[in-house]
């Protein structure tokens, strides 16, 4: 039995599904482990006295550094997680603001006792940075069936269409699938259906009379429960062949098949990795008419349709439940099994900007994310970046005025 502390940086909202994932998964190695969490920036002292190990997802922050540098000190195992390449974010007008937080994460993975993450490329490379290598491959797990599980739906006109990603997942949508749609619903009428969550696709790629809904970025349990509800039968997941998007994970896959979707992906790593193209999904090449050929399979093979969906849901509950992982994480990782501490105090802010920086991180968690309106902020800030790429920046600023 060991006393396991989780963290996370509570305005990354990629880290709820990650947590999920290592508590279900921590359980399923020892039922008796104390397990807690928390957001990084409300770690005190004594959490830290009472952990044997540290667990810090996607650490990126200096609120994460210094948290890996007091278990370093303090003799707590420390592991890192993560599932997206955040140290080589494709740089653009929103994310160079934030190229600080690359060095972060270096210096937080050159202090780490053991690495994991859910795509081997990315583990290759990040363990390049650690100065005692130890990782493992920590394969994708079901957590939360319950809350999730959607039985396929019977054949029904017209077919539900979702794509679930973060706004700029948008020029995806808009270069490879869009041009296909307005073919699509002149061939088939009235036969689909699409929302986008989160993703703003060009309203000009779609007839006048199709049927499309928009929703905005919202919390994890908000997702999920939009995700059980909808009855979709199609979830996209389209994705460019770049070194970053191959480094992510099949979170689509798990999420658009338990809620009883059939997931057609583009033919690329990571769904390359796990998708049986016609068996639990489908891979298609990224060209808006082989997109419009897979769509039009649905729609005429709707039986087909429904027995792949129900093939990736029992692929899933067979092969993907925390249950299954426990074999290879007592060979490569007994820490997570039984661990003691021999240590003595624990050194914790000895930084005073980094204690500064702890308690306004604090006081924005309590202030924004507690009061839900982190979200609409983010959106605003999203839409403004947009223009910034469209118009430049005093154009966008003009026009952002003028609309206020």
């Amino acid at each position: 039995m060991s006393k396991i502390l989780i963290t996370y940086d509570r305005l990354d909202g990629c880290n709820e599904v990650d947590l999920r994932k290592l508590v279900s998964v921590l359980s399923a190695c020892d039922q008796k482990h104390v397990i807690t969490h928390k957001p990084e920036a409300q770690i005190t002292k004594r959490d830290l006295s009472q952990t044997d190990l540290l667990f810090l997802i996607r650490p990126t922050s200096i609120c994460a550094l210094e948290l890996a540098k007091a278990a370093r000190r303090s003799g707590i195992f420390l592991c890192v997680m993560y599932d997206d390449d955040l140290i080589n974010i494709p740089r653009g007008p929103f994310y160079e603001h934030f190229h600080w937080r690359r060095n972060y994460a270096k210096r937080t993975l050159a202090i780490s006792d053991f690495l994991l993450s859910p795509n081997h490329l990315l583990l290759a490379e990040y363990k390049a940075y650690m100065k005692k290598p130890r990782a493992l491959v920590l394969q994708p797990c079901v957590t939360g069936i319950e809350e999730r599980f959607a039985p396929v739906s019977s054949e029904k006109t017209p077919l539900k269409v979702i794509y679930a990603a973060g706004a700029d997942h948008s020029p995806y949508f808009n270069r490879i699938i869009g041009p296909a749609m307005k073919p699509l619903f002149e061939k088939y009428p009235g036969k689909f259906a699409f929302t986008f969550l989160g993703v703003k696709p060009d309203p000009s790629l779609f007839p006048a009379d199709a049927s499309v809904e928009r929703l905005p970025m919202m919390p994890f349990r908000d997702f999920i429960s939009v995700l059980k509800n909808g009855s979709f039968d199609i979830g996209l997941a389209p994705l460019e062949e770049t070194p970053f998007s191959n480094r992510k994970g099949i979170i689509k896959y798990i999420d658009y098949s338990m809620s009883g979707a059939l997931g057609i992906f583009s033919d690329c790593l990571p769904y390359t990795s796990v998708i049986r193209s016609g068996e639990n999904g489908l891979l298609v090449k990224n060209t808006p008419e082989e997109w419009l050929k897979a769509l039009s399979f649905c729609e005429e093979n709707p039986q087909e349709l429904k027995r792949m969906a129900k093939a990736a849901q029992n692929d899933l509950l067979q092969n993907y439940l925390p249950d299954r992982l426990v074999e290879s994480l007592k060979k490569e990782v007994p820490e997570f099994f039984s661990f003691t501490r021999h240590t003595g105090k624990v050194h914790f802010f000895k930084n005073p900007l980094s204690h500064c920086l702890f308690a306004f991180r604090h006081m924005w968690n309590q202030k924004f994310l507690t009061s839900k309106t982190i979200w609409p902020l983010t959106e605003k800030a999203r839409n403004l970046s947009e223009r910034f790429k469209e118009r430049g920046f005093f154009s966008a600023m003009k026009y952002y005025l003028k609309r206020r």
